[in-house]
């Protein structure tokens, strides 16, 4: 059976922001943690979570055909 991706926890996410955030490859300090959780509560999270949870399930399903192809 293909994978399924572990669901989206806000809490795990926000911890790791120091030690893999935007901050460490664009240089700009600010409020990350505080941007991200508005970002949640808004009507867009759920449609560009959906989208990239999609892009997700289709690349683990493209993957598993692609093992099983070659076993």
């Amino acid at each position: 059976a293909t994978p399924i991706p572990h669901k989206f926890n806000p809490d795990d996410f926000l911890a790791t922001l120091t030690t893999a955030g935007p901050q460490l490859t664009i240089g700009i300090k600010g409020d990350w943690e505080g941007l991200y959780k508005r970002f949640f509560r808004t009507p867009n999270f759920s449609g560009w979570f959906l989208s990239r949870y999609t892009e997700l399930t289709l690349k683990l399903q493209a993957l598993q055909l692609e093992a099983l192809s070659q076993a």
